[in-house]
């Protein structure tokens, strides 16, 4: 009889330390996986880090277009007038200037959305500029719709916004 309790002791030390040996596996297959999903996390975070970056440099690239004429500036009282008198309007002026025309004459100015790179900007020879865009709001029934917008500029100064709903675009 001693003898089948020890071996029943043996039989049952064996099957602890199966179990035992099984966390441990589990353990060991747990920390492996841990270790590879922050390492799929660094790389996830790292390719938004570079689209981050690159979507930057492109909207830089785009808002700064190097054909642009840089603006005059005076050196003296008599290019002070003249200066003042040929002064163009930026992109960038001339965007935000016609963002705040759009929010003026929406319905909802709260809905109104403007996408990030639609912008067309064509300086005139005169003075007299113009800025095509696109922009999304509510209409007065509370529907979201598309918009084509056109602001014009007379010397600098927004003179016109024109809204009309955009044609569906394919």
């Amino acid at each position: 009889m001693l003898a089948d309790e020890g071996g029943l002791k043996v039989a049952a030390n064996d099957r602890v330390d199966a179990r035992k040996r099984a966390r441990e596996a589990k353990r060991q297959q747990r920390a492996e996986q841990l270790a590879a999903m922050s390492e799929r996390e660094k790389n996830v975070w790292a390719l938004v880090g570079i689209a981050v970056m690159v979507g930057f440099v492109c909207l830089l690239i785009y808002a700064c277009q190097p054909g642009e004429p840089p603006k005059p500036t005076a050196s003296s009282t008599d290019d002070v007038s003249s200066a003042t008198a040929t002064a163009s309007l930026t992109k960038l002026e001339a965007i935000d200037a016609c963002k705040e025309g759009v929010l003026e004459r929406a319905a909802h100015p709260s809905t109104v959305g403007f996408p990030a790179l639609d912008y067309d900007f064509r300086p005139g020879s005169s003075g007299d500029d113009r800025l095509l865009m696109s922009a999304s709001a509510k209409n007065g029934f509370g529907l979201q719709l598309e918009y084509d917008v056109q602001c014009d500029f007379s010397d600098g100064q927004l003179r016109d916004v024109i809204m009309s709903e955009a044609r569906s675009r394919q």
